[in-house]
């Protein structure tokens, strides 16, 4: 397999939102939206607006319906790195996941499947490394076809390496535990 994509990054001296509070891992805001073509009139438009409206850190989208045709300007979202992207592989399809300018995420290969819609990703933010996943199955899956893939999500998910690192934190001298 190939090493992961990262996108080159600059991180600010402090990490902060579009309205000003310090961005953690408690307060991400990710958010997912079936866009049916991406490139559709005013859809970028509306997602710009969508993105600063909500104040979105991580934006995911499916059935973006782009392919290696559509130049990625047509599909820039504004304060957003560019999209780690899957092209569709059929009439549809296609899935995307931005990060906001202020965020540090890096696309883990290692985790997705070829022969379906999934991009995975890992998040730092400050001492805190997480990952997230977009997928798309289409509604017209079998029963079959469905279980088959979440046996191959689970076996992804068991075969990586451990991508987790909630960082340290020290108890306060007096605290004990006495009950649960």
């Amino acid at each position: 397999m190939s090493p992961p994509q990262s996108l080159p990054f600059n991180p600010p001296k402090a990490t902060t939102s579009r309205t000003g509070h310090v961005l953690n891992a408690r307060n991400i805001r990710i958010c997912h939206i079936n866009i049916n073509s991406i490139t559709s009139s005013d859809r970028l438009d509306e997602l710009n607006n969508f993105t600063k409206t909500n104040n979105t850190d991580i934006l995911m989208l499916t059935e973006t319906k782009l392919d290696s045709n559509i130049h990625p300007i047509l599909y820039r979202v504004d304060d957003f790195q560019a999209p780690f992207t899957q092209h569709r592989n059929r009439h549809g399809g296609g899935i995307a996941i931005y990060s906001h300018n202020t965020i540090s995420a890096t696309r883990v290969r290692e985790l997705e499947m070829e022969e379906e819609e999934c991009i995975w990703i890992k998040i730092k933010i400050k001492s805190v490394t997480f990952l997230a996943c977009c997928i798309y199955l289409p509604p017209n899956l079998n029963l079959e076809h469905t279980q088959d893939f979440l046996t191959k999500l689970t076996e992804s998910i068991l075969a990586a390496p451990p991508f987790f690192n909630f960082g340290t934190r020290r108890p306060k001298r007096r605290q004990h535990i006495s009950k649960f």
